[in-house]
């Protein structure tokens, strides 16, 4: 049975019991299976959709990144960029601000399936050390309720799912009988390329992310919006590819530098940020001066021209009366730019990947 079958019949059955408890501290036996270690993502209609709708919250998704030794990560996935002066004034200076931070270790047993584990009932999921972050995560009157509301907040939570190397389903309740919060496994650069798809589409994340995520991965937006058992068609699979490399540019072509000639532009480069969803540093390092960031600058500059509709030939002579003597990088593959241009340009493929017109 497919992970995504699986997670269907668990949601209109009843719950059996894998307790998540917090605040605790591990037995000797506790561990932490290999398969859990990872990220997931928060996919359920459950905690923080309903705030984004009613204003309370701008829309983001909860992560729990849980390492190998058993430490985590408890944040939010925002869909923004960040601003170091906004950084240095608000303390607002991530684009997945933390919540907490611990430790978590699994106390009994998991049942092997093939090439993934069933968590077993009786079995205990135990948070110690838990250590709340000082930063902002959104507003000073949204941060209380988005820390109220995570998932590590809560002492004890009964929860089932399975999990692999690849792909994963926890589904955790309170009480017997309730909806279940729901977190999906997901390698780190998928998501760094998923969410870009949607912030240079220009799009409401409020009103098309979940659609766009489930049009994406082959999901269910009413049941399980994100789906990893299905290969993602291979213009989706290079537009978010690009998307996530045009955001890396977009957002680099603005960054102070530390030998701007502008003083004030110096200071606000070294205000520390924080980009874990954004960087493509494969193929498109931070730049560290000037020169370099023009490099990056000419790059968002042409894919920019280029998703407006101008010929790439067209573009590049452009890019070189702009930016004399700063050589163009061409680190897109042609299906890449092809799918970003169909994606980004309106019609019926736009429209059915965003879930839009």
């Amino acid at each position: 049975m497919s992970l995504f079958r699986y997670v269907r019949r668990m949601l209109m059955a009843p719950t059996t019991l894998l307790v998540l408890m917090a605040g605790g501290s591990a037995s000797a036996q506790s561990s932490v299976p290999p398969h859990l270690a990872g990220w997931w993502i928060a996919v359920d209609n459950v905690a923080f959709p309903p705030l984004w709708r009613d204003g309370t919250i701008v829309p983001m998704e909860e992560l729990l990144i849980i390492e190998g030794d058993g430490r985590f990560e408890n944040r939010m996935m925002g869909f923004y960029g960040i601003d170091p002066g906004y950084c240095a004034k608000e303390n607002l200076c991530s684009d997945a601000p933390l919540i907490a931070t611990g430790r978590l270790a699994l106390s009994g047993s998991a049942s092997s399936t093939g090439k993934g584990q069933t968590f077993e009932s009786g079995n205990k999921l135990l948070f110690s050390d838990i250590s709340a972050a000082a930063n902002r995560i959104d507003s000073p009157r949204a941060d209380p309720i988005i820390r109220a509301r995570s998932v590590s907040a809560t002492s004890a939570w009964m929860v089932e799912g399975r999990v692999d190397v690849d792909d994963g389903m926890l589904l955790l309740r309170r009480a017997a009988g309730e909806e279940p919060r729901a977190f999906v496994k997901i390698e780190p650069e998928k998501l760094r390329r998923l969410r870009a798809g949607i912030m240079v589409s220009n799009l409401s994340a409020l009103q098309h992310w979940r659609c766009y995520l489930a049009s994406a991965t082959g999901g269910d937006v009413r049941v399980m919006p994100l789906r990893n058992d299905k290969p993602m068609p291979p213009a989706v699979r290079d537009y978010i590819a690009a998307a996530h490399y045009y955001l890396t540019a977009l957002t680099y072509a603005n960054r102070p530098m530390a030998d701007d000639p502008d003083p004030a532009q110096r200071r606000l480069a070294g205000v520390a940020l924080e980009d874990l969803m954004t960087g493509s540093p494969a193929k498109l390092p931070q730049p560290r001066t000037v020169q370099e960031r023009r490099e990056v600058k000419a790059v968002a500059r042409y894919l920019t021209v280029v998703v407006k509709g101008e010929q790439p030939e067209a573009a590049k002579a452009m890019m070189a009366r702009e930016f004399p003597g700063v050589p163009l990088r061409q680190d897109l593959a042609e299906p890449e730019i092809l799918a970003l241009t169909t994606y980004l340009r309106g019609g019926a493929d736009r429209n059915r990947l965003f879930c839009a017109g």
